[in-house]
């Protein structure tokens, strides 16, 4: 009856396969999006998202109008971003519609074992105390920050256990039901799908608002 499936951003460039992809009833695609940042992007070489031909939003906007919900997470990287900006990135995805919200937010964490972890591991810049439990991706693991530690804890409190506070959920609402107008779909299932997938960070960190956290490494 339908199914979905993983994907690397670029493959949303490629409008054939995405109208193939809807006439075998596909409902989801997951895309690696990671980021709308093209100097984040740089410098994690994700090139495969760097496409100065196509626009991202457009290809986004393209799939949904043939009833693929397009979901995706989003990465800020607190070493390059300060909070001011990383909350204009999440507010610029709110403000428009042609954009779905991240499924899931997520701020960098140096994932233990890889090139990047022993890097900065040499370098010095993990952060004292660091365990395992740390990567989370919701944890400031790094002691070089682009702001104040305060203000990014203070960004990073309200946008992971308060989003509610930065976003506001009615004009989320307003987009919901115009990506389910846009995807042209009598199908209950894909209007589930749209506006669970807008909704799902209100959802998830709506479980353990009130318990206190530092959201540093090694305090929590």
């Amino acid at each position: 009856r339908g199914w979905s499936a993983l994907v690397t951003q670029n493959i949303l460039h490629d409008r054939e396969l995405v109208r193939t992809l809807a006439r075998l009833k596909c409902h989801v695609l997951f895309a690696g999006l990671e980021s709308l940042d093209h100097e984040m992007l740089r410098r994690y070489n994700k090139t495969q998202n760097m496409s100065r031909r196509y626009s991202v939003i457009e290809d986004i906007a393209y799939a949904e109008s043939l009833g693929i919900a397009i979901c995706y997470g989003y990465l800020f990287d607190y070493r390059h971003q300060t909070a001011a900006e990383m909350e204009r990135q999440i507010l610029a995805i709110a403000q428009n519609p042609l954009m779905p919200m991240p499924v899931y937010l997520s701020v960098v964490a140096p994932l233990a074992g890889t090139a990047s972890f022993w890097d900065d591991l040499r370098l010095g810049q993990l952060a004292p105390k660091l365990r395992l439990r740390d990567l989370d991706g919701e944890t400031i693991c790094h002691s070089r920050l682009a702001d104040s530690r305060e203000s990014i804890v203070a960004f990073i409190e309200k946008m992971f256990r308060r989003p509610w506070t930065v976003v506001a959920r009615f004009g989320i609402l307003v987009k919901t039901l115009r990506r389910i107008v846009r995807a042209g779909s009598l199908n209950p299932i894909r209007w589930y799908i749209i506006a669970s997938a807008n909704f799902h960070c209100f959802i998830w960190s709506s479980e353990t608002p009130s318990q206190a956290r530092s959201s540093v490494a090694g305090d929590d």
